[in-house]
């Protein structure tokens, strides 16, 4: 739901803002595919929206997968080492529709790109 997404992204934003970062990456709105165009919401992000919460915000690429629904399964806890003191804290592992799409979330312990060098 739209707002179930809502939810997840002011709470990326608060952790952000708690951990004392100077950027957000937040996913953008997922829209199931409709039949016909009606009325919808509008998801324009304009720099207005990092002023309003007060830190600079990043919106990923369109949503291609309803990301409101995927945490509602408990995580595989993992705490896997991928590189350089990155770690795989925990995974879900996500089916949007009956043998259709599967999805797997990764949530690491620090942004794996920032730890990236030309030897990576």
């Amino acid at each position: 739901s739209i707002s179930k997404q809502t939810e997840i992204r002011e709470e990326i934003i608060d952790r952000a803002k708690h951990n004392k970062q100077d950027q957000a990456i937040i996913p953008d709105y997922y829209f199931p595919p409709v039949l016909h165009a009606g009325p919808s919401l509008d998801t324009f992000n304009s720099e207005a929206m990092s002023r309003y919460y007060g830190i600079d915000l990043k919106i990923t690429a369109p949503g291609f997968f309803d990301y409101s629904r995927a945490f509602n399964f408990k995580p595989l806890n993992i705490n896997a080492k991928i590189c350089n003191n990155v770690y795989i804290k925990s995974l879900w592992i996500y089916k949007q529709q009956m043998d259709i799409k599967t999805f797997v979330i990764f949530e690491f312990n620090k942004n794996p790109a920032d730890s990236l060098d030309e030897k990576t």
